[in-house]
């Protein structure tokens, strides 16, 4: 139970332990080969993007996330659309891979490692 002081305890050494191992673990050929994508990715974070999506609309934003259907995250985003003049602020907002035509990045807001 979680009233136990001791459980919440056991569970962080457990979870510290894990961690450790995944980090000194040596990752095989094949793995990583094929995470040399997430690390482009990851490189692309808090990044500047441009998304052109289906609809004709151009979503403008620092991109925070990244998920496994290849759905973005962008923040203070802005919005442009095709005929009307200027650009609509969105804040937050996802972008479904499955819309999405084309990206481009402002290499000059690219984190280097």
């Amino acid at each position: 139970m979680l009233s136990d002081p001791g459980v919440l305890q056991r569970a962080k050494e457990a979870r510290e332990k894990r961690l450790a191992m995944e980090q000194t673990a040596p990752v095989p050929a094949e793995e990583s080969e094929e995470r040399q994508h997430v690390e482009q990715i990851k490189r692309l974070l808090n990044s500047h993007l441009k998304v052109h999506i289906t609809d004709g609309r151009t979503i403008y934003g620092t991109l925070v996330c990244v998920d496994e259907h290849a759905n973005l995250i962008l923040d203070r985003a802005e919005e442009e659309r095709e005929g009307v003049d200027g650009r609509r602020m969105l804040s937050s907002v996802m972008v479904p891979g499955k819309h999405i035509k084309g990206v481009w990045c402002d290499f000059t807001t690219v984190a280097t490692p």
